[in-house]
């Protein structure tokens, strides 16, 4: 197992990997996935939703990692207020967290 995990590194340097637009592209595929199969039943759909696919995963092994940020960077400046509302972080009462010391747990 160890060894196999070893490969697993050192095939993945250098590489990409995942970021918020690879997320998006993959729940996009998901969601089209889903809704091919319990409402539309459409052959096109399905290949809308292999070419995301194989988009993504040519994104996360891609070993251009510029170019890859660049695209990410461009994304998320599109879909800036989205991402905001998600990525901020929220205590057990529902209230923002504005640092660290309001967000300790009695």
């Amino acid at each position: 197992m160890k060894r196999f995990q070893e490969s697993l590194y050192r095939f993945m340097s250098g590489r990409y990997g995942s970021d918020q637009l690879n997320m998006f592209l993959l729940i996009l595929a998901i969601v089209l996935i889903f809704l091919n199969i319990f409402i539309f039943g459409n052959q096109i759909l399905s290949w809308i939703v292999w070419i995301i696919l194989i988009y993504e995963i040519f994104r996360t092994y891609s070993r251009n990692i510029y170019q890859r940020r660049i695209e990410n960077e461009k994304w998320l400046k599109e879909n800036a207020k989205e991402v905001e509302i998600q990525n901020k972080k929220i205590n057990l009462h529902g209230y923002e967290v504005k640092n660290e010391k309001e967000s300790k747990i009695w």
